[in-house]
């Protein structure tokens, strides 16, 4: 097995991580609904996030936000192989700049920078492919590409659906966390 380094190293520009998220948003269907998938959520979203996690969970994703692997706690950021996608928060995509790196998106760089490819993977090592490339085959989103991605699927169903008032109160706590930041000023 012939193992190489990437030669050139990972950079996420703030133009790049909108053309990332929204070219991933558009390819969202190719993922088959979010049902039975990991998806990681990052810090700083705008309102409280456990109505999110909780909306995830009506689908049938599995979210998490602590950590994105389950195997290495070295590493504040944790990718792992069970992970579909990436949800990042607006907060994060609007600070991010080249004179701003979000911590975030620095250790997001600094793990694709950390991978290995593998030329001649056979199939007896298949678990060690999954591994190797499982980071550049996750989706990455915003926060409001998926709060319009479960406005999308809430639609049709009844007033009192839960799905649908977890939304709601995701809304409402964006809100009051606007009114709340505006108040200290």
């Amino acid at each position: 097995m012939n193992t190489n380094r990437i030669d050139k190293p990972v950079r996420i520009t703030s133009e790049g991580l909108n053309l990332l998220t929204s070219m991933d948003f558009r390819k969202i269907h190719e993922m088959n609904g979010f049902y039975g998938k990991e998806v990681f959520l990052s810090d700083e979203f705008a309102g409280d996030i456990n109505y999110l996690l909780a909306a995830l969970g009506c689908i049938g994703a599995h979210p998490r936000q602590q950590k994105l692997n389950k195997e290495d706690s070295r590493l504040d950021l944790k990718l792992d192989s069970d992970i579909a996608l990436v949800v990042i928060s607006d907060k994060i995509i609007k600070s991010h700049n080249a004179d701003n790196i979000h911590p975030f998106v620095a250790e997001l760089e600094a793990k694709l920078n950390s991978i290995e490819l593998e030329d001649d993977v056979n199939k007896d090592n298949s678990k060690q492919e999954k591994k190797v490339f499982s980071y550049r085959r996750m989706f990455f989103i915003t926060e409001d590409h998926l709060l319009f991605y479960l406005n999308r699927i809430a639609t049709g169903r009844e007033k009192e659906d839960p799905l649908k008032n977890l939304i709601r109160e995701y809304k409402k706590s964006v809100k009051q966390q606007t009114n709340s930041e505006l108040n200290l000023f």
